[in-house]
C-alpha cells in the first residue's frame, strides 16, 4: 500500500477520481459547545477545548442531489430534491471546498466505525455524558424531506487523521490539530 503524507498529496489524489469512491477516514474535529448548559442556561461550561476522534465510511466525489433522490425513492416519496447551493464556502470541485483560506473535504456518511471518543487537550479522556448539557441539539436536514436523512460532514484538511483508500493508498497526516 502507497503512503502519502502532505496536504498537497491528499489534495492532487482526491483530483483524480472522476466518480464517487468510499473510503475510511479518521478525524480529530474541535467539539463546538455552549458556554452554559443549554437547558437552564445557568451552569458554566466547565471544560477547555474538547476534541472528538472518530472514525467513518464516508463516500467522496458523491453527487449529493443524486443520493437524496435515490433515498427518497426507497421512502416511496418523489424524486424531485434540489439542492441548494453552497452559501458558507466556495466549492473547488465536488470533494473541495474553500473558505478563509482553508480547504475542507465533502463527504457523505456511510457508517460509523466504532465509537467516538472525546478528548481534553491535557489528552484526558471526557465521557460524552458529561459534555452533553453543553452540547448544541443537532439539527435534522428539513428539506430532503427524508425520515433517514443523508448525512453530509464537512471537515477541515486539518483536522484528517487518516484516510484509507480501498488499502490501496492511505493518507496519514504528518500533523493534525
Amino acid at each position: 500500500m502507497k503512503s502519502i503524507h502532505t496536504i498537497i498529496e491528499l489534495t492532487n489524489l482526491l483530483a483524480k477520481f472522476s466518480g464517487p469512491v468510499r473510503v475510511k477516514i479518521k478525524t480529530k474535529t474541535e467539539v463546538i459547545m455552549r458556554k452554559k448548559d443549554v437547558v437552564t442556561k445557568t451552569i458554566a461550561n466547565p471544560f477547555p477545548t474538547i476534541y472528538k476522534l472518530q472514525e467513518l465510511v464516508v463516500e467522496l466525489n458523491a453527487n449529493y442531489e443524486d443520493k437524496v433522490n435515490d433515498a427518497r425513492l426507497l421512502e416511496g416519496k418523489s424524486n424531485t430534491f434540489r439542492a441548494e447551493g453552497l452559501v458558507w464556502g466556495e466549492a473547488v470541485d465536488n470533494v473541495l471546498i474553500k473558505k478563509d483560506d482553508q480547504f475542507y473535504i465533502k463527504t457523505i456518511v456511510i457508517k460509523s466505525i466504532g465509537t467516538q471518543t472525546f478528548i481534553a487537550n491535557d489528552g484526558r479522556v471526557i465521557p460524552k455524558t458529561q459534555l452533553e448539557p453543553f452540547l448544541p441539539a443537532p439539527t435534522p436536514a428539513k428539506k430532503q424531506g427524508l425520515d433517514d436523512e443523508v448525512v453530509v460532514r464537512t471537515f477541515k484538511l486539518s483536522s484528517i487523521i487518516e484516510i484509507d483508500f480501498d488499502n490501496k493508498v492511505k493518507y496519514v497526516s504528518s500533523t493534525v490539530v
